[in-house]
């Protein structure tokens, strides 16, 4: 398949040291709320809980759960996921990252500084 010239755009800047490292960060972060929403919304699917319920049930407006569950690009507060998991049965651990994931992703910047 062709590269687009976005592709060959984002290749270049991938080049990029500063570039490669921060948007490894990023996607990082993107990917550690993703699957934080995630383990949320199935656990709250898997109880049969509607979206306005678990809000009532953490004194929450139904439209912000909702928005949260919906937006391409959620931002929720801290706060916000704590008491939904709460509600929800769930515990959020913070834990180092296995020398596995951190040296994946070492091999990833490096990997990118090199194309």
């Amino acid at each position: 398949m062709a590269k687009t010239s976005f592709d060959r755009r984002f290749d270049r800047w991938m080049q990029e040291p500063e570039f490669a490292e921060s948007y490894a960060l990023h996607r990082a972060r993107i990917d550690a709320i993703d699957t934080l929403m995630r383990a949320i919304d199935e656990e709250r699917e898997r109880r049969k809980m509607t979206k306005a319920d678990l809000a009532r049930r953490i004194d929450a407006e139904p439209a912000a759960i909702r928005r949260l569950f919906t937006e391409s690009r959620p931002n929720p507060q801290i706060g916000r996921l704590v008491d939904m998991a709460h509600e929800l049965g769930l515990e959020i651990t913070v834990q180092r990252r296995r020398r596995k994931a951190a040296a994946a992703l070492d091999a990833f910047i490096r990997a990118a500084n090199n194309l």
